[in-house]
């Protein structure tokens, strides 16, 4: 929606420009401000960029909660509807942390006891650091 709402305010810029450029007409009598058209564009564009809006203040206030879960600053990205249609799953985040993040983290962060077949490993058929298949 974010796009929409920036074609509407790039639409009332054209009305405005539009007026400006001939505010006067051939005969040289002055026309009047579109407001109606500008004001109408404008609402509109305020209406189309409410979701965006309100999703990234969720998205803050969500960042802020597990930042403080966490205890270190959390990016928290809430998917739009459009995105939920090509999204490819939850999984792919889990290949990435556990096969590129997690390896290179410190000492003081990662544990010899935490792997595959390790004291700390609880045997889930569906570890996220199992190869497909095993």
């Amino acid at each position: 929606m974010s796009w929409a709402a920036l074609a509407l305010v790039g639409a009332a810029a054209v009305v405005a420009a539009r007026w400006y450029a001939s505010r006067v007409d051939e005969l040289g009598r002055r026309r009047d401000f579109p407001l109606v058209s500008v004001v109408l564009l404008a609402v509109l564009a305020a209406g189309a960029a409410t979701p965006g809006v309100l999703r990234a203040r969720q998205e803050r206030r969500l960042a802020g909660v597990a930042s403080a879960l966490a205890g270190r600053p959390v990016a928290v990205r809430c998917q739009a509807l459009g995105g939920a249609f090509v999204d490819a799953g939850p999984e792919l985040g889990y290949v990435l942390y556990w096969r590129t993040v997690y390896p290179a983290r410190p000492d003081g962060y990662r544990s010899s006891s935490c792997r595959p077949g390790g004291a700390m490993d609880e045997h889930l058929p569906d570890a996220p650091w199992a190869p497909a298949g095993a």
